[in-house]
């Protein structure tokens, strides 16, 4: 990760944790050695996201592509980072968002990367009779600014 992604990431990380700088940048140092980050997605169960995911469920993982898409203009949150789902050859669906926390340190560096950044799927938990969930990861960048 470039220093002035660091930087970047710092500055969030003060923001929303209220940390100094010097502790912001000790943990933005962290975070750059960390391979990858893993964390549920939220909101999946608002509108018809719960079919969407009941429908990605039928793919292989292979065919599946997640991106985190800054959405600098969303009225509940202006941090917000959208967690869209590409079925290569079938199309896209917006699955839910990142957890406010993650997405005030995230969105600084989506920003400085082009506002849109490469993850995985990890699993799609629930169903018989719950709702359906989904876990994803991702690394925050290379020096090139994409996902490794």
């Amino acid at each position: 990760m470039r220093k002035s992604a660091i930087m970047t990431l710092a500055h969030g990380l003060r923001k929303a944790h209220g940390l100094d700088k010097e502790a912001a940048l000790k943990r933005a140092w962290a975070m750059s050695r960390q391979e990858r980050y893993f964390t549920k997605v939220r909101g999946v169960s608002h509108g018809k996201r719960q079919l969407a995911i009941v429908r990605l469920a039928q793919y292989n993982a292979s065919e599946i592509r997640i991106w985190l898409v800054r959405e600098p203009g969303n009225p509940a949150d202006r941090n917000a980072v959208a967690v869209v789902a590409e079925v290569i050859g079938k199309g896209c669906a917006k699955l839910g968002y990142l957890a406010a926390g993650h997405a005030a340190v995230v969105a600084p560096v989506l920003d400085r990367l082009g506002g849109k950044l490469r993850g995985n799927l990890e699993a799609i938990t629930g169903g018989n009779g719950r709702r359906y969930g989904v876990n994803i990861s991702f690394t925050l960048a290379t020096d090139t600014g994409r996902a490794a």
